[in-house]
């Protein structure tokens, strides 16, 4: 059940990720538009994403690795509750971890981010230039 919950919450996490750097770069689209046609390279509009989703995966992984334990611990005191309901005498969770799973979480966030955040960013430098350019046009109308 927990491997079930986890495996949901590290695809909804992705997802999320992925729909927040589409909607930047929705956003910014006449400025990268603009930004290509005077000579950015793909290659670089896709490493501005990365290195800005580097700062924001760096501290989602972090506070996501402490608050990971908190959430944790508190789904262990329910279900210990719920067992010593059914009168299982001797039987409770025990919260276990040590630094290195902190670490270990930590890690596989930000790997998990960095991919996603590549693949968006990949997908964002496909603009078309003269279409960025054409909706500021329209937008100013």
């Amino acid at each position: 059940m927990l491997l079930v919950l986890a495996v949901l919450s590290v695809a909804a996490s992705s997802t999320l990720i992925v729909n927040v750097f589409v909607t930047l770069g929705e956003e910014r689209k006449s400025e990268l538009g603009l930004a290509r046609a005077i000579g950015m390279k793909r290659r670089h509009l896709v490493l501005l994403f990365f290195f800005e989703g580097t700062i924001a995966a760096l501290l989602g992984a972090a506070m996501g690795s402490v608050l990971g334990v908190g959430i944790g611990a508190g789904i262990l005191s329910v279900l210990n509750v719920a067992f010593n309901g059914e009168n299982l005498v001797g039987t409770s969770l025990v919260l276990h971890y040590d630094f290195l799973d902190l670490v270990a979480a930590f890690l596989v966030s930000v790997l998990i981010a960095m991919v996603t955040i590549t693949l968006s960013a990949s997908k964002i430098s496909r603009l078309s230039i003269a279409g960025a350019i054409h909706n500021t046009e329209q937008s100013q109308h």
